[in-house]
This record gives C-alpha cells, sequence and structure tokens, in this order.
C-alpha cells in the first residue's frame, strides 16, 4: 500500500492505537480504544497534510480558523456549510461560551484586561524571534465551567523561529481520531501558513502531540476501511500574497491545489 508521508504519519496513529490502546468509558457514552501520550511531526515546507485516504473538508476548515481568529464564539457568525459542526453544543441563540475565539483574541488577566494572545504571538515572532514564551493557550481553567465544549486542541500551541522558518507544536487533550484529528493537523498547519506570511518567514514544521487518543468503538469499522487505502501525493496550499495582517485573510485568500481523496465517511459525531 502507498502512503505519502502525511497520510503514514496518520495511519500510523490509527494501527498504533488499535493495536495499543485500551478500552475506555466516555463522557458522551459511546465508549472508545484510546492510547495516552502521542507525538507526530509534518513536514509542511513544501506539501500540506491534507488526509487523502478520506475526503476531508478543507473549505470548512478554513471557516473554522478564521471563525476562530475573528474572536467569536457564535454558531451564527460561520458560514452555513460549516454550523453544523458545532450546532450540537450551541444554545439556542448559537452561543457556546468563551471557547476558542474568545480565549485566543481576549484572554482576561487577574487585573480584568483583555490580552490579545494571537497578536502578542506576532509581535514576538517580529520583535524578539529567539523569544520561548511565543504561545497561546486556549483551555482557560477560570473559564471552563462556562464552555459547552471545552477546547480539546490548542490548549497549549507554542511557535519557534529560526532561520526564517517558521514551526508550530500544537498540544491537543482530546483527539477524535476519524473525525476531528484530520481536520485540526490541517487547522493549525493552515495557521502556520498564514502567521508565517504575516511575519515574512516560511511555514516549516507542524508538530502534533495528543494526550487522549480515541476512535469511538462507532467508528472502529470505517477506520478499518481507511486503513486499507493507498493515498494520493499530497496538495499543496496558496495563500493569497497580498494579505499581511492576520485579521485580513478571508476564505478566497486561501487557495486548495491538486486535493485528489477518498470519500469521505458518514459518521455519527460523539456529543
Amino acid at each position: 500500500m502507498k502512503l505519502n508521508k502525511h497520510d503514514n504519519n496518520y495511519h500510523s496513529i490509527l494501527e498504533e492505537v488499535l493495536k495499543d490502546g485500551s478500552f475506555s468509558k466516555d463522557r458522551t457514552g459511546t465508549g472508545t480504544i484510546s492510547k495516552f501520550g502521542i507525538s507526530r511531526t509534518y513536514d509542511i515546507s513544501e506539501s500540506f497534510p491534507l488526509i487523502t485516504t478520506r475526503k476531508v473538508s478543507f473549505d470548512s476548515t478554513v471557516d473554522e480558523l478564521l471563525w476562530f481568529i475573528s474572536g467569536s464564539t457564535n454558531v451564527n457568525d460561520l458560514p452555513e456549510r460549516t454550523q453544523k459542526w458545532w450546532k450540537p453544543w450551541a444554545s439556542p441563540n448559537g452561543e457556546l461560551g468563551p471557547i476558542y475565539g474568545k480565549q485566543m483574541r481576549n484572554w482576561i488577566d487577574p487585573n480584568g484586561e483583555e490580552v490579545d494572545q494571537l497578536e502578542r504571538v506576532i509581535f514576538n515572532l517580529k520583535n524578539i524571534p529567539f523569544s520561548r514564551r511565543t504561545l497561546i493557550v486556549l483551555f482557560n481553567p477560570g473559564e471552563v465551567e462556562n464552555m459547552n465544549l471545552p477546547p480539546c486542541h490548542g490548549n497549549v500551541i507554542q511557535f519557534y523561529l529560526r532561520n526564517g522558518k517558521l514551526s508550530c507544536q500544537m498540544y491537543q487533550r482530546s483527539g477524535d481520531l476519524l473525525l476531528g484529528v484530520p481536520v485540526n493537523i490541517a487547522s493549525y498547519s493552515l495557521l502556520t501558513y498564514m502567521i508565517a506570511q504575516v511575519i515574512g518567514a516560511k511555514p516549516d514544521k507542524f508538530h502534533h502531540v495528543i494526550g487522549d487518543a480515541h476512535i469511538y468503538l462507532n467508528h472502529v469499522d470505517m477506520i478499518k476501511i481507511q486503513l486499507e487505502r493507498s493515498s494520493f501525493d499530497p496538495p499543496t496550499v496558496v495563500l493569497n500574497s497580498e494579505i499581511k495582517d492576520i485579521d485580513k485573510f478571508k476564505v478566497d485568500d486561501v487557495q486548495l491545489l491538486n486535493y485528489n481523496c477518498h470519500a469521505g465517511f458518514r459518521a455519527k459525531v460523539a456529543v
């Protein structure tokens, strides 16, 4: 079976969890096979790590990332095609509580002052690129109880800039390996592309660390089908080179090229 380097990384996680994982009860009552502490590195310098052994909705991935960057926490601010990803957790008026976007752009410090973590990261990369404090934290213990779904990913996002090349490492507390993780890999790789362009650097590596990496029991058969598939060559992503402000990116400024993939799965999301 032929696998490109990105699909090979991802497939090796699936195989590892199926082989070495343990049965676990979970909050949703679905049940999982899970393994704790998995990491992989994706070289994003020449190609983009969008999984090809099943279709991943890149348009919705871009929608969601831009929604996070905007600071919104209301599902109604997402394009209609992507709202289904978040509606199961939203209140009747679309609110999700102080989740990803709020923490990224409006973390409240002990003095009640707003901290724009994303803007601070960009400032650090431009002005003190050697800093080891260039990170974003989305899991805010002080506001978790008010979140309809506390951040599964982006719990710690750290950036590393050396020799004009930007890398990102993201710690993810919980990873749904069929539905969530392929989107997470693409989303943080894309965020790295965008920040790299804003600061005048080149994207290099995406380091992905997952705490509880799990396969829901009702996804196991689909995972086994996916593992039998060969992959296509990885696609590439091109950004509108005129955009130099992280808040100026729009959906049309992100172009996915040469994405060939197998069919996706109709899989139930555990809520």
